[in-house]
């Protein structure tokens, strides 16, 4: 065993930061963790929807860091909200505005998606000014209103039709969660590719839900949900396979304890306290922990046309327990004995 090595400082290209008095607590958590992630815009009361609303949310996660006291480099880039009433200008103003992607959430299909698109490919207009300005879509791939389990699955027809009516349009399939998804975006062009969370890499449906289908573990619950043992293993294979077009995204969703262990458990796993460590985990047992770099480092940045980041993080082959709660949020993992330990270098 490596009893320490250092990477490049990672990515998260796609994470919830959440906004008021719940970004200012989790923040540092994503900071520590991560050079630069990439913010979904599904916030409440107002999703990111136009430019300004986008220099807004920069100018609050800013403000929580001055808070905060959080020193370390860090860069949030931002999502823009589709809507059936976003209209091509909203793309080019965005985009000048330096938002790099915008978010297609299928109407009503997880949290604050009450305002989702109904007909993506009414969107026409919005999806060609995207191409043209270089802008990536980014998908939140489920089909609404009908069982979890198969919604994944269900919606694949529809990213092979986005891929090849729009040949220029950088797709990111986000947080796969089942073999079939795997073996869609590898068939695809290269312009579609997939984030990869730490959560649907470890856990399955049975850690999840019990045999009545009731929840078991509501710090567990997330969507897409967590699938069968073959999706599990399928997702951690391209994980850890070197393949560009599969890259870290952790899908990290805080919410506080009483919106999961209350009536209607809300949907999100909160792996930003554990993030890198689980993955050096992971990359570590199947003996392949020379791809880790590019899988947080380097292949998300390159998909999205960016720099590397040029800091580092040390990881070390040190015991420590998950914290019960991280900033009034339950983490992933909470509870239990982490192997190794990362810190940002200076």
């Amino acid at each position: 065993m490596t009893p320490s090595f250092t990477i490049r400082a990672p990515d998260c290209f796609h994470t919830h930061l959440r906004n008021g008095a719940l970004l200012g607590a989790v923040l540092p958590y994503y900071v520590r963790q991560f050079a630069r992630v990439l913010a979904m815009p599904n916030l409440k009361p107002r999703e990111v929807r136009t430019a300004e609303d986008a220099e807004r949310y920069a100018e609050a996660i800013r403000q929580a860091r001055v808070e905060q006291g959080l020193s370390e480099p860090f860069t949030a880039l931002l999502t823009l909200f589709l809507t059936d009433a976003t209209t091509p200008l909203d793309i080019e103003e965005a985009h000048r505005a330096g938002v790099v992607a915008a978010k297609y959430y299928p109407l009503g299909v997880t949290t604050n998606s009450d305002a989702g698109v109904r007909d993506i490919f009414a969107l026409g207009p919005v999806l060609r000014q995207m191409e043209e300005s270089g802008m990536v879509l980014c998908v939140h791939g489920e089909v609404p209103g009908i069982n979890a389990a198969l919604a994944e699955e269900a919606f694949l027809p529809t990213l092979q039709r986005l891929a090849f009516e729009f040949p220029r349009l950088r797709i990111v399939f986000e947080h796969i969660s089942t073999a079939a998804a795997v073996a869609c975006v590898a068939s695809l062009p290269k312009t579609v590719a997939a984030s990869i969370t730490v959560h649907h890499a470890c856990i399955t449906r049975a850690q999840v839900f019990n045999v009545f289908g009731d929840i078991c573990d509501a710090h567990l619950y997330c969507k897409p949900i967590a699938k069968e043992e073959a999706d599990r293993r399928a997702v951690r294979q391209m994980m850890t396979s070197g393949d560009p077009r599969f890259f870290f995204g952790s899908d990290s969703a805080p919410h506080p304890r009483a919106m999961k262990e209350g009536a209607g458990c809300a949907a999100g796993v909160f792996s930003a306290p554990v993030a890198i460590e689980t993955l050096v985990e992971i990359f570590e047992e199947d003996q392949v922990l020379e791809r880790l770099e590019d899988f947080t480092s380097r292949f998300g940045a390159q998909f999205y046309g960016l720099e590397r980041n040029t800091g580092c993080i040390e990881c070390t082959c040190t015991d420590w327990v998950v914290p019960e709660e991280c900033g009034g949020v339950v983490p992933f993992r909470h509870g239990g004995t982490i192997h190794w330990q990362m810190r940002r270098l200076p």
